[in-house]
């Protein structure tokens, strides 16, 4: 989200998102300032190679089963059901 424009559209696709109950997932996120600026506008999930680079099916897998997946905190006002980026 480098300019106005590109916020408006990301904001836009939160509301719509949200107003119907569907869970978002920003693809993409390579920086911690990419993920804070998402998070403050209401995107509390993401992906990307901030979080890891690109895996196959059987290393997701187990990263997603192992105890090291962190949540890290939202630092934003929010629905208590939004589910903490992964890292």
């Amino acid at each position: 989200m480098q300019s106005s424009a590109s916020r408006a559209i990301v904001e836009g696709v939160l509301h719509i998102a949200h107003e119907l109950d569907i869970k978002v997932i920003a693809e993409g996120v390579e920086t911690e300032l990419q993920a804070e600026r998402l998070r403050n506008i209401g995107c509390a999930c993401g992906q990307g190679h901030l979080f890891s680079p690109a895996v196959d099916f059987e290393r997701a897998t187990r990263m997603l089963h192992s105890p090291n997946v962190v949540a890290l905190p939202q630092k934003r006002m929010g629905i208590a059901s939004d589910p903490p980026i992964l890292h």
